[in-house]
Protein backbone atom coordinates (compact mmCIF):
# COMPACT_ATOMS: atom_id res chain seq x y z
CA UNK A 1 0.00 0.00 0.00
CA UNK A 2 3.02 2.33 0.46
CA UNK A 3 4.06 2.14 -2.84
CA UNK A 4 0.61 3.25 -4.70
CA UNK A 5 0.14 6.14 -1.62
CA UNK A 6 3.63 7.57 -2.72
CA UNK A 7 2.91 7.40 -6.20
CA UNK A 8 -0.48 8.90 -6.24
CA UNK A 9 0.90 11.95 -3.58
CA UNK A 10 3.65 12.47 -6.44
CA UNK A 11 0.65 12.49 -9.08
CA UNK A 12 -1.06 14.95 -6.90
CA UNK A 13 2.22 16.64 -6.55
CA UNK A 14 3.27 16.63 -9.78
CA UNK A 15 -0.59 17.77 -11.21
CA UNK A 16 -0.27 20.52 -9.08
CA UNK A 17 3.33 21.81 -10.12
CA UNK A 18 1.95 21.65 -13.66
CA UNK A 19 -1.56 23.46 -12.88
CA UNK A 20 0.98 26.31 -11.18
CA UNK A 21 2.92 26.35 -13.65
CA UNK A 22 0.54 26.72 -15.88
CA UNK A 23 -1.66 29.38 -14.47
CA UNK A 24 1.34 31.16 -13.95
CA UNK A 25 2.00 30.63 -17.20
CA UNK A 26 -1.33 31.65 -18.30
CA UNK A 27 -1.01 34.96 -16.21
CA UNK A 28 2.30 35.75 -17.80
CA UNK A 29 0.63 35.31 -21.01
CA UNK A 30 -2.53 37.73 -20.45
CA UNK A 31 -0.18 40.17 -19.09
CA UNK A 32 1.38 40.42 -21.87
CA UNK A 33 -2.03 41.32 -23.98
CA UNK A 34 -2.96 43.42 -21.91
CA UNK A 35 0.40 45.91 -22.18
CA UNK A 36 0.07 45.18 -25.71
CA UNK A 37 -3.88 46.12 -25.42
CA UNK A 38 -2.88 49.26 -23.42
CA UNK A 39 -0.30 50.43 -25.64
CA UNK A 40 -2.39 50.01 -28.83
CA UNK A 41 -5.14 51.68 -26.90
CA UNK A 42 -3.14 54.88 -26.03
CA UNK A 43 -1.37 55.38 -29.30
CA UNK A 44 -4.67 54.88 -31.59
CA UNK A 45 -6.73 57.34 -29.36
CA UNK A 46 -3.98 59.88 -29.14
CA UNK A 47 -3.00 59.85 -32.93
CA UNK A 48 -6.26 59.83 -33.85
CA UNK A 49 -6.39 63.38 -32.18
CA UNK A 50 -2.94 64.43 -34.16
CA UNK A 51 -4.67 63.14 -37.48
CA UNK A 52 -7.64 64.94 -37.24
CA UNK A 53 -6.53 68.13 -35.39
CA UNK A 54 -3.66 68.30 -38.50
CA UNK A 55 -6.42 68.06 -40.66
CA UNK A 56 -8.57 71.11 -39.18
CA UNK A 57 -5.70 72.87 -39.56
CA UNK A 58 -5.45 72.02 -43.62
CA UNK A 59 -9.06 72.58 -43.32
CA UNK A 60 -8.98 76.36 -42.03
CA UNK A 61 -6.22 76.49 -44.78
CA UNK A 62 -8.76 75.74 -47.00
CA UNK A 63 -11.24 78.10 -46.32
CA UNK A 64 -8.97 81.21 -46.26
CA UNK A 65 -7.98 79.66 -50.09
CA UNK A 66 -11.86 79.86 -50.81
CA UNK A 67 -12.20 82.97 -49.44
CA UNK A 68 -8.99 84.38 -51.46
CA UNK A 69 -10.58 83.36 -54.45
CA UNK A 70 -13.50 84.72 -54.17
CA UNK A 71 -11.99 88.22 -52.89
CA UNK A 72 -9.58 87.89 -55.84
CA UNK A 73 -12.40 87.08 -58.21
CA UNK A 74 -14.30 90.51 -57.54
CA UNK A 75 -12.93 94.33 -58.28
CA UNK A 76 -11.26 94.25 -54.94
CA UNK A 77 -8.87 91.76 -56.90
CA UNK A 78 -7.28 94.69 -58.33
CA UNK A 79 -6.33 96.44 -55.51
CA UNK A 80 -2.94 94.75 -54.09
CA UNK A 81 -2.82 97.27 -50.79
CA UNK A 82 -6.31 95.57 -50.25
CA UNK A 83 -5.37 92.49 -50.82
CA UNK A 84 -1.99 92.37 -48.72
CA UNK A 85 -4.10 93.68 -45.80
CA UNK A 86 -6.52 90.76 -45.63
CA UNK A 87 -3.41 88.51 -46.09
CA UNK A 88 -2.12 90.68 -42.95
CA UNK A 89 -4.67 89.80 -40.89
CA UNK A 90 -5.14 85.98 -42.06
CA UNK A 91 -2.04 85.45 -40.85
CA UNK A 92 -2.15 87.56 -37.87
CA UNK A 93 -5.36 86.01 -36.44
CA UNK A 94 -4.08 82.29 -37.16
CA UNK A 95 -0.77 81.25 -35.38
CA UNK A 96 0.64 78.49 -37.30
CA UNK A 97 0.48 80.49 -40.24
CA UNK A 98 4.60 81.61 -41.40
CA UNK A 99 3.44 83.63 -44.19
CA UNK A 100 0.60 83.57 -46.83
CA UNK A 101 1.16 83.78 -50.74
CA UNK A 102 -0.31 84.59 -54.17
CA UNK A 103 2.12 83.22 -56.78
CA UNK A 104 1.63 84.08 -61.11
CA UNK A 105 1.73 81.47 -63.74
CA UNK A 106 5.55 82.32 -64.32
CA UNK A 107 6.71 81.84 -60.14
CA UNK A 108 7.00 85.06 -59.13
CA UNK A 109 5.21 86.04 -56.06
CA UNK A 110 2.20 88.91 -56.92
CA UNK A 111 1.53 89.49 -53.40
CA UNK A 112 2.54 88.11 -49.43
CA UNK A 113 1.54 88.70 -46.09
CA UNK A 114 5.37 90.27 -45.49
CA UNK A 115 7.02 93.63 -46.13
CA UNK A 116 10.37 93.11 -46.88
CA UNK A 117 12.12 92.05 -50.16
CA UNK A 118 10.26 89.02 -52.11
CA UNK A 119 11.75 85.80 -51.99
CA UNK A 120 12.44 83.65 -55.44
CA UNK A 121 10.31 80.87 -54.47
CA UNK A 122 10.52 79.22 -57.74
CA UNK A 123 12.71 76.27 -56.71
CA UNK A 124 10.25 75.39 -53.57
CA UNK A 125 8.46 71.92 -54.23
CA UNK A 126 4.95 73.40 -53.23
CA UNK A 127 5.06 75.42 -56.23
CA UNK A 128 7.11 73.28 -58.79
CA UNK A 129 4.43 70.60 -58.17
CA UNK A 130 2.13 72.90 -59.87
CA UNK A 131 4.14 74.67 -62.61
CA UNK A 132 4.96 70.87 -63.65
CA UNK A 133 1.68 69.29 -63.78
CA UNK A 134 -1.51 70.13 -65.92
CA UNK A 135 -3.61 68.76 -62.95
CA UNK A 136 -2.88 69.39 -60.07
CA UNK A 137 -5.13 71.13 -56.45
CA UNK A 138 -3.65 70.69 -53.27
CA UNK A 139 -0.34 69.98 -52.25
CA UNK A 140 2.08 69.50 -48.70
CA UNK A 141 5.14 70.46 -49.37
CA UNK A 142 8.41 69.36 -47.58
CA UNK A 143 10.18 70.79 -44.67
CA UNK A 144 12.47 73.46 -45.41
CA UNK A 145 14.51 76.27 -43.91
CA UNK A 146 12.87 79.64 -44.25
CA UNK A 147 15.30 82.39 -45.50
CA UNK A 148 13.08 84.89 -44.80
CA UNK A 149 11.83 84.12 -40.54
CA UNK A 150 15.55 83.79 -38.96
CA UNK A 151 16.20 79.86 -40.66
CA UNK A 152 12.41 79.02 -38.42
CA UNK A 153 11.95 75.49 -40.49
CA UNK A 154 8.32 75.42 -42.36
CA UNK A 155 6.59 73.55 -45.13
CA UNK A 156 4.14 74.90 -47.99
CA UNK A 157 0.51 74.04 -48.19
CA UNK A 158 -0.40 75.02 -51.36
CA UNK A 159 -3.62 75.03 -54.06
CA UNK A 160 -3.54 75.77 -57.75
CA UNK A 161 -6.44 77.29 -59.61
CA UNK A 162 -6.89 77.16 -62.84
CA UNK A 163 -9.62 77.71 -65.35
CA UNK A 164 -12.10 75.62 -67.48
CA UNK A 165 -9.33 74.60 -69.71
CA UNK A 166 -6.76 73.61 -67.06
CA UNK A 167 -4.41 76.71 -67.35
CA UNK A 168 -2.81 77.54 -64.51
CA UNK A 169 -3.84 81.06 -63.04
CA UNK A 170 -2.42 81.31 -59.87
CA UNK A 171 -1.05 79.32 -57.28
CA UNK A 172 -2.12 80.16 -53.34
CA UNK A 173 0.30 79.13 -50.85
CA UNK A 174 0.29 78.79 -47.16
CA UNK A 175 3.41 79.01 -45.46
CA UNK A 176 3.01 76.84 -42.05
CA UNK A 177 5.56 76.80 -39.33
CA UNK A 178 6.52 73.62 -38.15
CA UNK A 179 7.47 75.07 -34.85
CA UNK A 180 4.01 75.87 -33.82
CA UNK A 181 2.83 71.88 -34.57
CA UNK A 182 6.19 71.40 -32.58
CA UNK A 183 5.18 73.68 -29.15
CA UNK A 184 1.41 72.58 -30.14
CA UNK A 185 2.13 69.02 -29.33
CA UNK A 186 5.15 69.13 -26.74
CA UNK A 187 2.21 71.06 -24.49
CA UNK A 188 0.08 67.64 -24.67
CA UNK A 189 2.37 66.80 -21.18
CA UNK A 190 2.41 63.25 -22.82
CA UNK A 191 4.15 60.31 -20.81
CA UNK A 192 7.70 59.88 -20.67
CA UNK A 193 7.42 57.19 -23.05
CA UNK A 194 5.61 58.17 -25.57
CA UNK A 195 6.72 59.35 -28.66
CA UNK A 196 5.12 62.07 -31.10
CA UNK A 197 6.33 61.98 -35.30
CA UNK A 198 5.11 64.17 -37.74
CA UNK A 199 6.11 62.70 -41.63
CA UNK A 200 5.18 62.33 -44.74
CA UNK A 201 5.14 59.05 -47.04
CA UNK A 202 8.13 59.58 -49.10
CA UNK A 203 10.34 59.80 -45.31
CA UNK A 204 10.36 63.77 -44.27
CA UNK A 205 10.01 64.13 -41.35
CA UNK A 206 8.41 67.22 -39.62
CA UNK A 207 8.50 67.21 -36.30
CA UNK A 208 9.41 64.16 -33.53
CA UNK A 209 8.86 65.03 -29.72
CA UNK A 210 10.95 64.27 -28.31
CA UNK A 211 13.89 64.67 -30.66
CA UNK A 212 12.68 67.52 -32.79
CA UNK A 213 15.99 69.63 -33.40
CA UNK A 214 17.45 66.04 -34.12
CA UNK A 215 15.39 64.92 -36.90
CA UNK A 216 13.13 67.52 -38.20
CA UNK A 217 13.99 68.50 -42.17
CA UNK A 218 15.86 64.83 -42.58
CA UNK A 219 14.75 61.91 -44.91
CA UNK A 220 14.31 58.62 -43.67
CA UNK A 221 14.09 56.18 -46.07
CA UNK A 222 13.02 53.29 -44.42
CA UNK A 223 9.81 55.33 -43.55
CA UNK A 224 9.53 55.02 -47.15
CA UNK A 225 8.74 51.52 -47.40
CA UNK A 226 6.95 51.43 -43.79
CA UNK A 227 4.29 53.72 -45.00
CA UNK A 228 3.88 52.05 -48.53
CA UNK A 229 0.53 51.36 -49.72
CA UNK A 230 -0.92 53.29 -46.12
CA UNK A 231 -4.15 53.98 -47.09
CA UNK A 232 -5.68 55.42 -43.54
CA UNK A 233 -4.39 53.64 -40.52
CA UNK A 234 -1.98 50.81 -39.24
CA UNK A 235 -0.60 49.51 -36.04
CA UNK A 236 2.75 48.49 -36.18
CA UNK A 237 5.25 46.60 -34.13
CA UNK A 238 8.84 46.57 -34.82
CA UNK A 239 12.22 47.97 -35.30
CA UNK A 240 11.50 52.30 -35.60
CA UNK A 241 12.30 53.68 -39.24
CA UNK A 242 14.55 56.88 -37.46
CA UNK A 243 16.58 54.94 -35.01
CA UNK A 244 16.57 51.46 -35.19
CA UNK A 245 14.52 50.63 -31.53
CA UNK A 246 12.01 48.11 -31.02
CA UNK A 247 8.33 50.11 -30.71
CA UNK A 248 4.60 49.58 -31.26
CA UNK A 249 3.08 52.59 -33.10
CA UNK A 250 -0.34 53.82 -34.09
CA UNK A 251 0.24 55.43 -37.57
CA UNK A 252 -2.63 57.60 -39.11
CA UNK A 253 -2.70 59.01 -42.44
CA UNK A 254 -3.70 62.95 -42.30
CA UNK A 255 -6.86 63.49 -44.61
CA UNK A 256 -6.22 62.61 -48.42
CA UNK A 257 -2.87 64.15 -47.70
CA UNK A 258 0.78 62.83 -47.96
CA UNK A 259 1.24 63.30 -44.08
CA UNK A 260 0.88 60.95 -41.71
CA UNK A 261 1.06 61.27 -37.88
CA UNK A 262 2.24 58.52 -35.80
CA UNK A 263 2.20 58.05 -32.17
CA UNK A 264 4.70 55.28 -30.47
CA UNK A 265 6.36 53.85 -27.06
CA UNK A 266 9.78 52.02 -27.11
CA UNK A 267 9.20 48.08 -26.54
CA UNK A 268 11.28 48.13 -23.10
CA UNK A 269 8.80 51.38 -21.87
CA UNK A 270 5.71 49.19 -22.21
CA UNK A 271 6.66 45.98 -21.35
CA UNK A 272 8.66 47.14 -18.06
CA UNK A 273 5.11 46.72 -16.24
CA UNK A 274 4.91 43.02 -17.54
CA UNK A 275 8.81 42.00 -17.03
CA UNK A 276 7.91 43.10 -12.92
CA UNK A 277 4.81 41.29 -12.93
CA UNK A 278 6.19 38.12 -14.55
CA UNK A 279 8.79 37.89 -11.37
CA UNK A 280 6.37 38.72 -9.34
CA UNK A 281 3.89 35.83 -10.24
CA UNK A 282 6.41 33.37 -9.25
CA UNK A 283 5.28 33.60 -5.99
CA UNK A 284 2.73 35.84 -5.55
CA UNK A 285 -0.10 34.38 -7.97
CA UNK A 286 -2.88 35.73 -6.20
CA UNK A 287 -1.28 38.84 -5.81
CA UNK A 288 -0.74 38.97 -9.57
CA UNK A 289 -4.76 38.31 -10.12
CA UNK A 290 -5.33 41.14 -7.95
CA UNK A 291 -3.37 43.56 -10.25
CA UNK A 292 -4.62 42.11 -13.44
CA UNK A 293 -8.31 42.59 -12.13
CA UNK A 294 -7.49 46.46 -11.21
CA UNK A 295 -5.75 46.86 -14.76
CA UNK A 296 -8.62 45.39 -16.54
CA UNK A 297 -10.42 48.37 -14.43
CA UNK A 298 -8.23 50.84 -15.19
CA UNK A 299 -8.50 49.69 -18.71
CA UNK A 300 -12.24 49.72 -19.02
CA UNK A 301 -12.31 53.28 -17.81
CA UNK A 302 -9.09 54.25 -19.96
CA UNK A 303 -11.18 53.47 -23.21
CA UNK A 304 -14.57 55.21 -21.78
CA UNK A 305 -12.89 57.80 -21.56
CA UNK A 306 -11.43 57.49 -24.60
CA UNK A 307 -14.49 56.76 -26.70
CA UNK A 308 -16.04 60.00 -25.40
CA UNK A 309 -13.04 62.01 -26.96
CA UNK A 310 -13.59 60.31 -30.08
CA UNK A 311 -17.04 61.26 -30.23
CA UNK A 312 -16.45 64.37 -29.25
CA UNK A 313 -14.13 65.21 -31.77
CA UNK A 314 -16.12 62.95 -34.55
CA UNK A 315 -18.54 65.61 -33.65
CA UNK A 316 -16.26 68.45 -34.29
CA UNK A 317 -15.25 66.79 -37.61
CA UNK A 318 -18.66 66.69 -38.83
CA UNK A 319 -19.98 69.93 -37.67
CA UNK A 320 -19.48 73.73 -38.32
CA UNK A 321 -18.75 74.96 -35.13
CA UNK A 322 -20.50 78.47 -35.78
CA UNK A 323 -23.63 77.19 -37.41
CA UNK A 324 -24.19 74.16 -35.78
CA UNK A 325 -24.60 72.93 -39.69
CA UNK A 326 -22.80 70.01 -41.06
CA UNK A 327 -19.68 71.01 -42.60
CA UNK A 328 -18.73 70.19 -46.24
CA UNK A 329 -17.02 67.25 -45.93
CA UNK A 330 -19.71 65.58 -43.92
CA UNK A 331 -22.59 66.86 -46.78
CA UNK A 332 -20.52 65.32 -49.48
CA UNK A 333 -20.31 62.04 -47.70
CA UNK A 334 -23.78 61.87 -46.97
CA UNK A 335 -24.92 62.62 -49.94
CA UNK A 336 -22.71 60.44 -51.54
CA UNK A 337 -24.71 57.65 -49.34
CA UNK A 338 -28.24 59.13 -50.61
CA UNK A 339 -27.03 58.71 -54.18
CA UNK A 340 -26.52 54.69 -53.42
CA UNK A 341 -30.15 54.83 -51.69
CA UNK A 342 -31.89 56.61 -54.70
CA UNK A 343 -30.09 54.02 -56.65
CA UNK A 344 -32.02 51.43 -55.32
CA UNK A 345 -34.95 53.06 -54.79
CA UNK A 346 -35.23 55.22 -57.77
CA UNK A 347 -36.48 58.19 -55.70
CA UNK A 348 -35.87 62.08 -56.66
CA UNK A 349 -33.36 63.97 -54.72
CA UNK A 350 -32.97 67.81 -55.11
CA UNK A 351 -29.99 69.82 -54.16
CA UNK A 352 -30.21 73.65 -53.16
CA UNK A 353 -27.21 75.74 -53.90
CA UNK A 354 -27.68 79.51 -51.58
CA UNK A 355 -25.46 82.00 -50.79
CA UNK A 356 -26.16 85.02 -49.18
CA UNK A 357 -26.29 88.31 -51.39
CA UNK A 358 -23.25 91.31 -50.70
CA UNK A 359 -22.26 89.18 -47.39
CA UNK A 360 -18.56 91.02 -47.40
CA UNK A 361 -20.09 94.29 -47.41
CA UNK A 362 -21.92 93.35 -43.90
CA UNK A 363 -18.55 92.41 -42.40
CA UNK A 364 -16.94 95.61 -43.92
CA UNK A 365 -19.41 97.71 -42.83
CA UNK A 366 -20.56 95.98 -39.36
CA UNK A 367 -17.49 93.74 -38.09
CA UNK A 368 -17.16 90.04 -38.31
CA UNK A 369 -18.62 89.45 -35.40
CA UNK A 370 -22.24 91.05 -36.57
CA UNK A 371 -21.29 88.80 -39.99
CA UNK A 372 -21.15 85.77 -37.58
CA UNK A 373 -24.68 86.55 -36.30
CA UNK A 374 -26.32 86.79 -39.66
CA UNK A 375 -24.83 83.38 -40.36
CA UNK A 376 -26.25 81.90 -37.34
CA UNK A 377 -29.67 83.75 -37.66
CA UNK A 378 -29.98 82.31 -41.51
CA UNK A 379 -28.56 78.88 -40.71
CA UNK A 380 -31.27 78.82 -37.53
CA UNK A 381 -34.05 79.76 -40.55
CA UNK A 382 -32.37 76.90 -42.77
CA UNK A 383 -33.10 74.36 -39.99
CA UNK A 384 -36.76 75.43 -39.14
CA UNK A 385 -38.01 75.68 -42.53
CA UNK A 386 -35.87 72.12 -43.66
CA UNK A 387 -37.31 68.84 -43.01
CA UNK A 388 -35.90 66.34 -40.70
CA UNK A 389 -35.08 64.29 -43.82
CA UNK A 390 -33.34 66.83 -45.63
CA UNK A 391 -29.55 67.88 -44.76
CA UNK A 392 -28.55 71.71 -44.31
CA UNK A 393 -24.49 72.35 -44.49
CA UNK A 394 -22.41 75.10 -44.69
CA UNK A 395 -20.92 74.52 -47.51
CA UNK A 396 -17.88 77.52 -47.20
CA UNK A 397 -18.32 81.06 -46.01
CA UNK A 398 -21.89 82.55 -46.49
CA UNK A 399 -22.34 79.47 -49.10
CA UNK A 400 -24.75 76.75 -47.66
CA UNK A 401 -26.00 73.35 -49.68
CA UNK A 402 -29.36 71.76 -48.88
CA UNK A 403 -29.74 68.09 -50.17
CA UNK A 404 -33.62 67.38 -50.06
CA UNK A 405 -34.41 63.78 -50.75
CA UNK A 406 -37.73 62.51 -52.50
CA UNK A 407 -38.23 66.06 -53.48
CA UNK A 408 -38.72 67.30 -57.36
CA UNK A 409 -37.45 70.51 -58.61
CA UNK A 410 -40.58 71.99 -58.74
CA UNK A 411 -40.96 71.36 -55.42
CA UNK A 412 -37.28 72.26 -54.33
CA UNK A 413 -38.57 75.60 -56.17
CA UNK A 414 -41.56 76.05 -53.81
CA UNK A 415 -39.13 75.36 -50.67
CA UNK A 416 -36.73 77.54 -51.91
CA UNK A 417 -39.26 80.48 -52.08
CA UNK A 418 -39.88 80.04 -48.75
CA UNK A 419 -36.41 79.80 -47.78
CA UNK A 420 -35.78 83.30 -50.06
CA UNK A 421 -39.11 85.30 -48.36
CA UNK A 422 -37.95 83.92 -44.49
CA UNK A 423 -34.25 85.00 -44.94
CA UNK A 424 -35.68 88.48 -46.50
CA UNK A 425 -37.61 88.89 -43.62
CA UNK A 426 -34.94 88.78 -40.93
CA UNK A 427 -33.12 92.11 -39.30
CA UNK A 428 -30.41 92.36 -37.69
CA UNK A 429 -29.16 95.93 -35.44
CA UNK A 430 -25.57 96.74 -35.47
CA UNK A 431 -25.08 100.24 -34.05
CA UNK A 432 -28.30 101.48 -33.83
CA UNK A 433 -28.41 100.57 -37.54
CA UNK A 434 -31.01 98.07 -38.62
CA UNK A 435 -30.42 96.10 -42.14
CA UNK A 436 -31.51 92.59 -43.87
CA UNK A 437 -30.12 90.60 -46.02
CA UNK A 438 -31.53 88.54 -49.15
CA UNK A 439 -30.24 85.36 -50.64
CA UNK A 440 -30.00 83.80 -54.15
CA UNK A 441 -30.43 80.50 -54.84
CA UNK A 442 -29.24 77.21 -57.32
CA UNK A 443 -31.31 74.62 -57.72
CA UNK A 444 -30.58 71.05 -59.52
CA UNK A 445 -31.70 67.51 -59.46
CA UNK A 446 -30.01 64.35 -59.84
CA UNK A 447 -30.27 62.69 -62.90
CA UNK A 448 -28.89 59.44 -62.50
CA UNK A 449 -25.09 60.50 -62.10
CA UNK A 450 -23.20 57.87 -59.54
CA UNK A 451 -21.25 60.51 -57.81
CA UNK A 452 -22.56 64.21 -56.53
CA UNK A 453 -20.03 66.66 -58.03
CA UNK A 454 -22.29 67.08 -61.20
CA UNK A 455 -25.48 67.84 -59.28
CA UNK A 456 -23.84 70.25 -57.37
CA UNK A 457 -22.03 71.58 -60.18
CA UNK A 458 -24.67 72.39 -61.69
CA UNK A 459 -26.73 73.75 -58.68
CA UNK A 460 -23.66 75.51 -58.44
CA UNK A 461 -23.91 77.50 -62.41
CA UNK A 462 -27.76 77.54 -61.73
CA UNK A 463 -26.55 80.08 -58.59
CA UNK A 464 -24.21 81.91 -60.58
CA UNK A 465 -27.12 82.96 -63.10
CA UNK A 466 -29.26 84.08 -60.18
CA UNK A 467 -26.56 86.19 -58.75
CA UNK A 468 -25.66 87.42 -62.36
CA UNK A 469 -29.62 87.66 -62.99
CA UNK A 470 -29.62 90.95 -59.77
CA UNK A 471 -29.69 88.47 -56.47
CA UNK A 472 -32.48 87.71 -54.67
CA UNK A 473 -33.80 85.39 -57.09
CA UNK A 474 -33.71 81.34 -57.39
CA UNK A 475 -32.60 80.13 -60.90
CA UNK A 476 -32.72 76.32 -62.01
CA UNK A 477 -30.71 74.03 -64.07
CA UNK A 478 -33.11 70.77 -65.31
Amino acid sequence: MKGPFVRRTCFFGFLSIVLTLSFIGSNIYSARKVAIREAYSDTTGLVRFLSMDIERMYYGVEQMFVGLDNLLATEHGNNPGEIHDVLMDLKEKNSYLMDLLIVSPSGEITNWSNTGPLPDIRTRDYLRYHLERKYSTFYVGKPHVSIVHQDRWFFGYSKAERDRHGRLQRVLVAIIDIDHLYDRYRKLNLPEDMIITVASQDGDVYTRIPGHAQVVGKNFPAIVDLLCNLKKSKIFHGVSAINGTRLLASIERVGETSMVAAVSVNEEDFFSDWYRHSLLMGGFGGVVGAILFTLSILTVRSQREQLRIQQQLQQQATTDPLTGLANRRHALEQAALEIKRNQRAGTALAVMMMDIDHFKQVNDNYGHHIGDTVLIAVAQTCRELCRESDLVCRFGGEEFLILSPSTTLDGAEIHAEKLRQAIEALTFSADKDSFSVTASFGLSQWQAETKIDRVISRADKALYQAKHDGRNCIRRQD
